[in-house]
C-alpha cells in the first residue's frame, strides 16, 4: 500500500441533488475496493457546483459533515469551469491523481481500482497530478423510446445519433485509461 500518494475523485455537477447521493455512495464503495492501494485517509472526493447555488448550498448542508468530501462553488456555469477548479484544488493540495466520475454516471463496479492501479504504477514515469476519466457504459435505449419522447422524425434523427456517439461506450468496447 501507497501512503504517499493523494487522490481526488473529481465530480463537476450543476443541478445534480435529487441523485447526487447516489453517486457519493457508489464511489465510496469504490474506495473501499481500493484500501489495499491507498491509505483511505489519502483519498478525497471533491465536488464542483457550477452555476447553480441551492445545489450548492444542498450538497454543502448534506456533506458538511463528512471529512472526506470537499464541495466548491463555481459561478460560471459549464463542466469544463468545474473541471479547470477541481484541477486547481489538486495543484494547491499537492494531489498526485484525479479521478473524475461525472454526477450521473453509472460506474461499474472495480472501475477505480483498476484505474488507480494503473495511474499509482505511471506514476514512476510521469509527474503528477495524473487525471483520468470513468469508464462509461451507455445506457440501452430502443427506437421506440426515441419516437415516443421526440416524435417520428425527430425520434429517428435521435435515434441515429444516439447509436453514432454511444458506440464507443458498449459494454463489449474496449476499455482502457486515458493518461
Amino acid at each position: 500500500m501507497r501512503k504517499d500518494i493523494k487522490i481526488v475523485i473529481g465530480i463537476p455537477t450543476i443541478n445534480s441533488k435529487m441523485y447526487i447521493g447516489f453517486t457519493i455512495n457508489k464511489i465510496k464503495q469504490e474506495i473501499k475496493y481500493c484500501s489495499n492501494l491507498i491509505d483511505s485517509e489519502n483519498i478525497g472526493i471533491v465536488i464542483s457546483v457550477n452555476g447553480d447555488i441551492s445545489s450548492y448550498d444542498f450538497i454543502k448542508k448534506t456533506y458538511k459533515n463528512d471529512n472526506q468530501i470537499v464541495v466548491l462553488f463555481e459561478e460560471q456555469t459549464g463542466k469544463n469551469n468545474s473541471l479547470n477548479q477541481i484541477i486547481n484544488y489538486a495543484k494547491i493540495n499537492n494531489i498526485h491523481i484525479i479521478h473524475w466520475f461525472d454526477d450521473d454516471v453509472s460506474i461499474k463496479e472495480h472501475t477505480l481500482k483498476i484505474n488507480l492501479e494503473q495511474l499509482i504504477k505511471n506514476l514512476e514515469n510521469n509527474s503528477p497530478p495524473q487525471i483520468v476519466a470513468s469508464t462509461i457504459l451507455r445506457t440501452k435505449r430502443s427506437l421506440w423510446f426515441f419516437i415516443k419522447n421526440y416524435g417520428f422524425l425527430k425520434g429517428i434523427i435521435h435515434f441515429y445519433y444516439y447509436l453514432i456517439f454511444s458506440l464507443p461506450f458498449e459494454e463489449t468496447a474496449i476499455t482502457q485509461i486515458f493518461v
